[in-house]
């Protein structure tokens, strides 16, 4: 017998921990109490990985998965199914005899703990979607109306073309490095921040004035960093450090910005010298609204920097002193107790170029545009892809490109189209440092495979081993009539 709590979340914590010898009059009173009174926070021991099915027979798992409900409280447990037009989603429980189904509109998500995967094949190719969506697989051709990526995940995945915002046809010389936030896990907290941060749609949120960092891996000393930043009061304020070797504070050794009202500080930090103030620009459009686009445009050899602000230039320092070191982090720090917000950060390699001093934002191109491993860029009209070769048509000439010569595709926003934003999509993330995502409209999960479907590219079925992460209601803070710069 399953217990359906698709209205009150908060029972199946109860229900979870009932021994089984209870009378059902007593439970029934315990379930009429919770339901009355005000949700409380959830606290539940981790579980064992032998997580008991229905009957009580044990059955070993590799990990643990976590269960985080819309109201905060979170259960540790298994996965079993999720079927949309019946049940909701079913969640095992080690304190439970049988299965507990939650109705979906009462979940944030689900962290799924590793699970055996079919073997990966390599993946050449990095497409981003007019959705945000990023996939991986190999390019097999690429027509007037629909590109077909053979996927490891997926088999043959077809994208409508309208859908395609850009293409990175060889991911060894791919300029991006990282994008996200996306999985929580992999940045770092100071050891007294607990609760101090979370990730929630894409977005990570401060509540103190804690920081939170990570290392890139393959961060470039040639390096376009980019994040937004919002904040709930009159003004922001913060630090951003970058190509440090702290991950808990913005100093240590470390480029840091400060980020105060409408002022912003530029300073570098050493662990032997201290601090330098290389100098500070007034930016008065940060009091006039509640959140901006920052980029840092970063040449550690030669030790230049340049920052626009909502696309446009606003300084450049040029650090005249030895160089902080080889550090790959960067680190949000708040420098008050007001609630921040950052998403959309981004590194990628930087090609060198610096836009004029107060120049507008670069508009969305009518043309394709394709960028060479040697930073040439062309722009015209991508024919056709097939063999391994890209057929690209400009104003003055017909060109054969090789893909491994293309770093990167920037379709046309003439003809670019976004899928609809339906009540029953999900955004999963799959497993792997910095790997992608994809937006379905999720119809089942069952016998471990997500069945789902999407404007990009039809029906799919994807391996639930294949992901890390499953984020349910993800327009709930639109719906709910929250706006870009409201936090909380």
């Amino acid at each position: 017998m399953h217990i359906s709590l698709k209205r009150f979340a908060s029972v199946a914590t109860v229900l979870a921990v009932i021994p089984v010898s209870m009378a059902l009059s007593e439970i029934a009173v315990m379930v009429e109490e919770v339901a009355v009174r005000p949700a409380a926070t959830l606290t539940v021991a981790p579980p064992s990985d032998a997580v008991p099915e229905q009957g009580g027979k044990p059955v070993t798992t590799e990990g643990v998965d976590l269960l985080t409900l819309v109201n905060g409280d979170s259960l540790h447990g298994a996965l079993v199914s999720i079927d949309p037009a019946d049940y909701g989603l079913r969640w095992q429980h080690a304190s439970a005899t049988a299965p507990i189904d939650f109705g979906l509109k009462a979940i944030a998500q689900v962290k799924l703990a590793p699970r055996e995967t079919p073997r990966r094949r390599p993946n050449d190719a990095r497409v981003r979607l007019t959705n945000d969506d990023l996939l991986d697989g190999q390019v097999v051709q690429l027509s007037d109306t629909e590109l077909t990526l053979d996927t490891w995940y997926s088999g043959r995945v077809v994208v409508q073309r309208p859908m395609l915002k850009s293409l990175a046809p060889n991911a060894s010389v791919s300029p991006d490095i990282y994008r996200g936030p996306t999985d929580f896990d992999s940045w770092t907290k100071h050891r007294s921040a607990r609760g101090a941060w979370r990730l929630k749609n894409g977005a990570l949120y401060s509540s103190t004035s804690y920081a939170i960092g990570r290392t890139i891996e393959k961060m470039p000393d040639m390096a376009n960093i980019q994040f937004d930043a919002a904040w709930v009061h009159g003004y922001p304020a913060f630090y951003f450090a970058f190509f440090t070797d702290n991950l808990t504070s913005y100093s240590g050794n470390s480029y840091a910005l400060r980020i105060s009202n409408t002022s912003v500080y530029f300073y570098r930090y050493s662990s032997n010298r201290g601090s330098q103030n290389m100098g500070n620009v007034d930016v008065q459009e940060l009091s006039k609204s509640k959140q901006a686009t920052f980029n840092i445009l970063a040449d550690r050899k030669n030790r230049a920097f340049t920052l626009l602000i909502n696309g446009r230039m606003v300084k450049q320092w040029t650090d005249s002193g030895a160089s902080p070191g080889p550090g790959k982090g960067i680190v949000f720090d708040p420098d008050n107790e007001n609630p921040m917000k950052f998403r959309n950060i981004s590194i990628t390699q930087w090609d060198g170029t610096v836009p004029k001093q107060g120049a507008a934002p670069q508009a969305e191109s009518e043309e394709d545009v394709i960028q060479f491993i040697n930073d040439d860029k062309v722009s015209g009209h991508l024919t056709s892809i097939a063999n391994g070769a890209a057929t690209f048509k400009t104003s003055y000439a017909s060109l054969d490109v090789p893909l491994e010569r293309a770093v990167r595709i920037d379709m046309s926003s003439e003809t670019a189209e976004r899928a609809r934003r339906n009540g029953g999509d999900i955004r999963a993330h799959f497993a792997g440092s910095n790997a992608g995502l994809v937006t379905v409209g999720l119809e089942r999960i069952q016998e471990s495979t997500v069945n789902g479907q999407s404007e990009n590219f039809g029906p799919i079925q994807m391996p639930l081993a294949a992901f890390a992460l499953l984020e349910f209601n993800i327009y709930r803070d639109k719906s709910d009539e929250e706006s870009d710069d409201t936090l909380f």
